[in-house]
């Protein structure tokens, strides 16, 4: 729960932001773009079916580090 009283009592700014700034899109665009040689950014994602199975696969695998970015995609067809 947010103490407002505090918040404002201490005169503090308050910013919410929903993952990153979108001032951050072009600096992230800019080191992908970088190190597209590098790092395999593609292989690097991995894409589960939209399913209770997929979720939990998804899930699972990225709590136990398995991969770098879990995909939940619509279409089963996308995850093969």
């Amino acid at each position: 729960m947010t103490s407002w009283h505090r918040i404002c009592t201490k005169d503090l700014n308050v910013l919410g932001s929903w993952v990153s700034p979108a001032t951050i899109c072009r600096s992230a665009s800019t080191c992908l773009y970088r190190t597209r040689n590098k790092y395999p950014w593609l292989e690097m994602q991995t894409l589960y079916p939209f399913s209770e199975e997929g979720i939990s696969r998804a899930v699972a695998d990225a709590m136990a580090m398995k991969t770098v970015k879990s995909t939940i995609v619509p279409w089963p067809e996308l995850a093969e």
